[in-house]
């Protein structure tokens, strides 16, 4: 094989190395759809609340450049039906959001109406919106906005879904 043929080679397979190193740096998306029945997502005094949502995500995955994968952004849209368990009364729920976890340090962060509940001629009974982190251990490092599971405030969603 002649030097030329072999410097030719070796410039081919360079490049096509080089050009695997990028793509690897490049940010790979997936999109899920599917249905997700959830028989306890939350607890009222007398009753669990049920939830029924058709959720899409859609996951993009972020590489330094390595290869090594260092973050994971999920999009998150939903609509659906929150549901006391014990007499079917309803309410509908939507979210739309973002869930952006860091490789590297653990953290996760949540920003966005990560849940709206709006009881027809009431108004909003129930938000978890805005922006929270949780650390690598799952406790609150920053919270903005209201989150009422967080925070405590199911009473306006449990009184609706009881009916009083």
């Amino acid at each position: 094989m002649s030097r030329l043929a072999r410097a030719i080679g070796g410039a081919v397979v360079a490049v096509a190395l080089s050009l695997g190193t990028v793509a690897a740096a490049s940010p790979s998306t997936i999109v899920v759809s599917f249905h997700s029945s959830q028989p306890h997502v939350l607890t009222c005094p007398d009753f669990a609340v049920r939830a029924e949502i058709d959720v899409t995500r859609r996951i993009t995955t972020f590489f330094a450049q390595r290869g090594a994968p260092i973050r994971i952004a999920a999009h998150v849209s939903g609509t659906g039906t929150l549901i006391n368990a014990l007499t079917g009364r309803s309410l509908p729920d939507e979210n739309h959001f973002t869930v952006t976890t860091d490789l590297v340090t653990g953290t996760r962060t949540f920003s966005g109406a990560v849940r709206v509940d709006t009881a027809p001629g009431v108004g909003v009974v129930f938000s978890a919106v805005g922006r929270l982190t949780f650390g690598p251990d799952g406790s609150v490092l920053f919270e903005a906005g209201p989150h009422d599971d967080l925070d405590g405030n199911l009473g306006p969603l449990c009184a609706y879904l009881a009916g009083s």
